[in-house]
């Protein structure tokens, strides 16, 4: 519950450095902004970013990232909680293209995540640590940033201001 950005970072940063060859760094939705914090830390061949998590700056409070996120944020305390995994929530914002059994397979491997972790990202102003803050500037390697066009869950604006802030990135 209590996992923060940079406990997940140092982690990934850990296993990085320890391959013998930077290797590129891949992250979907909150990988993908661990993987930006990652490629600020160490040295990495390039990044791919699916579906990220907005980093400190980039608007995010479209109208599905408040409906898939806001039932976390009213439970009191959330910061220091345990995230569940809502099912509505993933069937119809996360894989609202995908069939039935596909959803059901997918979330029964859900599990919680940090409540610390979403209030770096959604309150970054609060946060002492600025655990989703990115120096941009620092990431020199390739960036490819993939969204999907009726991605609901992350919106592809989101996307779409990502990769301007890199000088080397590509959106698809």
């Amino acid at each position: 519950a209590k996992v923060s950005l940079n406990d997940y970072v140092e982690d990934i940063v850990e296993l990085v450095e320890s391959v013998d060859e930077p290797p590129i760094v891949l992250g979907h939705s909150l990988g993908g902004l661990i993987a930006q914090l990652v490629g600020v830390k160490t040295k990495v061949e390039g990044l791919i970013l699916m579906g990220t998590a907005p980093a400190a700056g980039i608007f995010a409070f479209y109208p599905s990232n408040i409906v898939c996120f806001y039932k976390h944020f009213l439970r009191w305390g959330f910061w220091k909680k345990s995230m569940p995994p809502y099912k509505h929530v993933f069937y119809d914002y996360c894989m609202n293209n995908q069939d039935e059994a596909d959803k059901e397979r997918e979330f029964s491997k859900l599990v919680p995540e940090s409540g610390f972790t979403y209030f770096q990202m959604a309150l970054p102003f609060l946060d002492k640590q600025k655990g989703a803050y990115i120096d941009f500037e620092k990431v020199n390697e390739p960036v490819l940033v993939i969204t999907g066009s009726k991605d609901k869950m992350v919106n592809p604006n989101i996307a779409r201001a990502t990769a301007k802030r890199y000088k080397n990135a590509t959106l698809n």
